[in-house]
């Protein structure tokens, strides 16, 4: 080995704790980064798998004359297949675990081409003729309610209940997340389920409630935009009542949303990670290069070459980044199946993809290599910059002493010695105090921002299912709602309020921009959705993306269109800033003169505080005329479900992030700490007292670290605030938000580990060998 192989591998040993901390920082980082970009690959490729396999439709007409559409774009150059069916929403009733469940489930046909929007069925078999009565339950609810073959699931149809058998348990490309609509993603498995039977049954037992649909997919390769904009104006001319892409369709959309703003996430948290350990090498390096000044002086003056100088000092940085890049990557490959199956699993997705992708490990273990060395530059270009003759004197005060300006503060002088020696030493390195202040902002920036996007989860849904939706379940009835029934409902035991609301899926147009939504009926005065200046008595108010998203503004028109019906004109009275979806809204008459037919009523119900919910959902559920039951509340459980990769990879990133954040206090501060074994050995000669040293150590550390801490929370703020915005879009609308604890708990926890330094540092001081560092110095 050469002279200086022997130098780089003898300093290793010497402080091998701060080059594994380098170089797990930087492991930290590449595994994030591995574990999190594959996953986000993996997730992709298992929905192209899904959808290619089961033929999932690029395009859905609803409404219209759907044989003229079918058969006109059979002929477009690009379509692959075309298929009709229909649909429709009623009441399903379940027998599950003892207990009678109602709710508004979905029956769809089984078209006669299988090629679009095929059914997997994994258990049991497709009806068949001789099964005219059969159904095959969507997974989702087949696993929730515990049905398998031979179980019954009644249907509200012609006023009364009639049975369907489940003769299979299957897989739908439509329904990987089980969303209702793109504005009701959310709802609980209590509250929805899917039943595909034979096309022809479902005008039979639903003949007022029933669309027609054409499902539509395209060619590999094909121009999909093309398509999209000739379909749709194949569906105008046969006035179909909506137009959906795949894009828009709702279990894809709500997949897409969560899975996307995750990919950002996958790229932005680990540049973090790199850029910590490079600011950890880059401490670690300096302090190196400041310590061997004499040696290199010494090499210089013996004709070392620069380039050799150069390129040794490099090496530390490559050699911390080598290391920590390979661990990080091998790392990476196991986290990222872990956090794909955990993702896979929570929402009961089949067919998941778990590839091995070469590209990702090389790629992080490649940026890790250069964020090492790309922090040692500056150290090594110092280290060759030095004359020999400078060097080799070592680190010799120049010039007179001043008082730096945090000496001049007032008061100082009065406050014991070693306040005004932390105060002082802070001043007398400012680059020293400065890297170790950086350390510690950024290691705050890291688990601020982790906790911060976990508070904003918590704190949004909670404002969403307590503050904006108040009330606590919502009941479906067979006939008109009246007096009487609302009476009865409110009178139950338990029931502190009941209101009527109606709901209609519409179109919302204006000029040449459209959106698919709901809107939603209200009394005027509703005690159960908070508006905060009231629902106007005509015109609706908006979520607010729908300004952008339809060009609007208060006082503009929108046509408002439902199935069967012609638009109808109306005015924005204004907009609503909601967590979740984006809904148009309207008191109760104005709601029912725009819906129509479409309209459905319902009753809205609250509970009083301390009531038993479950047996108030037996109690109405087995009211008069009650037909299906939606349980409000379960709608944050399936949000918390839908966001379990959010919390998954969110709480990998706090868990590395702590541990990030412990490694660079350690660094920093050990570092700050091995800095000054000269003077801290010249003060024990001349009689300083073990413990008022370490004090003085550890003051100066908690000065830095109270500094630090409020650039760190600003930055994770900021941070934080970014990466919530990845998610956001016109269903969901995310602010960062935090518990105010949170900060608080921060900036005690990097206290306690500073105070905590105390130990080592006293120690490190108490083992000092006086004599040899003195000897040296007089070198």
């Amino acid at each position: 080995m050469s002279l200086l192989m022997v130098k780089l591998a003898r300093d290793a040993r010497r402080q091998w704790l701060q080059f594994a901390g380098v170089a797990l920082t930087l492991a930290l980082g590449v595994a994030v980064f591995g574990a999190a970009f594959d996953s986000y690959a993996n997730l992709k490729d298992s929905y192209q798998h899904i959808y290619q396999q089961l033929g999932f439709a690029d395009i859905t007409v609803t409404g219209g004359d759907t044989t003229a559409i079918a058969a006109t774009a059979r002929d477009l150059d690009g379509v692959a297949a075309v298929a009709t069916r229909s649909q429709a929403d009623i009441p399903f009733q379940i027998n599950s675990s003892g207990d009678t469940h109602t709710l508004v489930g979905r029956l769809v046909g089984l078209p006669a081409d299988d090629r679009v929007n095929r059914v997997l069925v994994q258990h049991g078999t497709q009806p068949t003729g001789a099964t005219v009565t059969g159904a095959v339950a969507e997974r989702h609810m087949a696993n929730h309610f515990h049905l398998g073959v031979g179980d019954t699931v009644n249907v509200f149809a012609g006023g009364r209940w009639q049975p369907l058998d489940v003769v299979g348990v299957g897989v739908s490309p439509e329904y990987l997340w089980p969303a209702r609509s793109r504005q009701d993603l959310l709802s609980s498995q209590d509250d929805f389920g899917v039943l595909f039977v034979p096309d022809a049954l479902v005008a039979q037992l639903a003949p007022g409630a029933t669309s027609t649909q054409a499902v539509i997919t395209y060619r590999t390769g094909a121009d999909r935009a093309r398509l999209d904009r000739e379909i749709g104006q194949i569906a105008a001319a046969h006035d179909a009542g909506d137009v959906m892409v795949r894009a828009d369709q709702p279990s894809n959309a709500a997949l897409a949303q969560d899975v996307d703003g995750f990919g950002q996430l996958a790229v932005l948290f680990p540049l973090l990670f790199l850029v910590a350990g490079a600011l950890a090498a880059y401490v670690l390096l300096g302090r190196l290069v400041r310590t061997q000044r004499a040696q290199i002086g010494m090499l210089t003056a013996n004709g070392y070459p620069t380039r050799r100088l150069l390129g040794h000092y490099l090496a530390y940085g490559a050699v911390a980044g080598v290391a920590g890049s390979l661990v990080g990557a091998a790392a990476g490959v196991g986290l990222a199946v872990w956090l794909t199956s955990t993702y896979t699993s929570s929402l009961d997705i089949p067919l998941a993809v778990a590839r091995f992708h070469p590209v990702t490990p090389v790629a992080g273990f490649t940026a890790g290599t250069i964020a090492g060395m790309l922090a040692a530059a500056a150290p090594a270009r110092a280290a060759v910059r030095v004359p020999p003759a400078e060097a080799m004197r070592g680190v010799a005060p120049t010039g007179v002493a001043h008082r730096n300006i945090l000496e001049r503060i007032p008061g100082l002088r009065g406050l014991p010695i070693r306040v005004i020696l932390a105060v002082r030493n802070l001043g007398r390195s400012p680059r020293r105090a400065l890297s170790t202040g950086a350390g510690v902002a950024l290691a705050a920036v890291l688990v601020l921002s982790s906790l911060g996007m976990l508070d904003t989860v918590s704190l949004v849904l909670d404002d969403q299912f307590h503050g904006v939706q108040r009330q606590d379940a919502q009941l479906y009835l067979a006939g008109p709602l009246d007096a009487a029934r609302q009476g009865a409902v409110a009178a139950t035991p338990g029931v502190a309020a009941a209101e009527p609301a109606i709901e209609a899926p519409v179109v919302l147009a204006a000029g040449s921009h459209r959106y698919q939504t709901v809107l939603a009926g209200f009394e005027p005065d509703t005690t159960m959705h908070r508006f905060a200046h009231g629902l106007p008595a005509d015109g609706v108010l908006l979520g607010a993306s729908l300004r952008a998203q339809l060009g609007v503004d208060a006082g503009s028109t929108v046509n408002v269109g439902v199935a069967g019906a012609a638009p109808v004109a109306v005015t924005v009275a204004g907009f609503v800033d909601e967590p979740l979806g984006s809904l148009a809204y309207a008191a109760l008459p104005e709601a029912d003169r725009l819906a129509g037919a479409a309209g459905e009523h319902s009753l809205l119900v609250r509970y009083q505080p301390g009531a038993d919910t479950a047996s108030l959902r037996r109690q109405l559920e087995h009211q008069p005329g009650v037909v299906a039951f939606r349980d409000a509340r379960g709608s944050a459980a399936a949000v918390r479900q839908l966001l379990e990769l959010f919390y998954a990879i969110v709480g990998v990133m706090l868990l590395f992030g702590s541990t990030l954040a412990f490694v660079v206090l350690f660094n920093t501060l050990s570092v700050n700490l091995s800095e000054r074994t000269v003077e801290l050995a010249t003060l024990r000669a001349a009689g300083g007292r073990l413990a008022t040293l370490a004090r003085i150590v550890t003051g100066e550390n908690l000065l830095l670290v109270a500094a630090a801490i409020p650039v760190g929370l600003i930055g994770g703020g900021i941070t934080g605030a970014w990466f919530m915005s990845s998610f956001n879009s016109d269903l969901y609308h995310f602010t960062l938000r935090l518990r105010p604890t949170t900060p608080l708990l921060l900036a005690g926890a990097f206290v306690a580990i500073t105070l905590a330094t105390h130990v080592p540092a006293r120690r490190t001081i108490g083992r000092l060998d006086i004599a040899r560092i003195v000897r040296e110095r007089a070198l």
